[in-house]
């Protein structure tokens, strides 16, 4: 079942890196405008009053990494894993976030495939 968001969420990879949480990087989950999921093999020092800076290393179209203030919206303990969710705050990277959104969005519609009348096949 697909939750319910503000902003469509994407699937994808890369390392998010935040000394302040963890010395080890985050897995990126999934992204949107307004948040994302990251995994962490090494449970974070979170706070969930804080907010964080941190660096998104994203693998898809060889992107630069992006700067981004965050904060935590939940953890969640899962299979041996932390998760966390953070919101995307208004940052200096803003509009690179933007474009990537833009890429991830139209990557998503060029993978959907036309679903074909077969029907008329057996007539």
């Amino acid at each position: 079942m697909k939750e319910m968001r503000r902003e469509e969420r994407y699937d994808d990879f890369g390392r998010v890196e935040c000394d302040e949480l963890c010395i080890v990087s985050g897995i990126l989950d999934d992204i949107s405008l307004t948040g994302c999921k990251v995994t962490y093999t090494v449970p974070p020092a979170v706070d969930l009053e804080k907010e964080y800076e941190v660096r998104l290393r994203l693998s898809r179209k060889n992107t630069e990494s992006l700067n981004l203030l965050v904060t935590p919206a939940w953890v969640r303990e899962e299979d041996g894993k932390t998760l966390v969710g953070f919101s995307i705050l208004q940052s200096k990277d803003s509009s690179k976030l933007t474009s990537y959104i833009s890429l991830l969005k139209n990557d998503t519609a060029e993978e959907t495939i036309p679903q074909e009348d077969t029907q008329s096949l057996f007539v």
